[in-house]
């Protein structure tokens, strides 16, 4: 972003084209979920440094961007900035992967890249 004086806007639709978020765990208890205190705590400098809102960049972890005190979530994070989702073998992919039903509608994995 500050090489390519991109805004954050700009560099995330650059950078998305290029990402694909790949989940290793079917459960929902193995994705990281912190509260927005601790992330403020921790990423706040560079939060300022992306040019977005605390509340924009929490609402990034989020099922519900809007909902403050929902807690951040890093897989959410992956899946908003990704522009393709999968899974390692096909039980991930199968009834809508981890993403589709713990994360919800928009959250799908798409296909298994091993082919298992």
């Amino acid at each position: 972003m500050e090489t390519r004086k991109l805004s954050f806007r700009e560099a995330k639709v650059l950078a998305s084209a290029s990402l694909i978020f790949t989940t290793h765990t079917p459960v929902a208890a193995g994705h990281d979920y912190f509260s927005p205190g601790l992330i403020e705590r921790y990423f706040s400098a560079y939060i300022q440094r992306l040019g977005i809102s605390s509340s924009e960049f929490l609402g990034l972890g989020r099922q519900n961007p809007a909902n403050a005190s929902e807690d951040f979530c890093m897989t959410v994070l992956a899946l908003r900035l990704a522009s393709f989702s999968n899974g390692v073998s096909k039980l991930h992919g199968k009834s809508r992967g981890v993403c589709g039903a713990t994360f919800g509608k928009g959250f799908r994995s798409r296909r298994s890249p091993s082919g298992m």
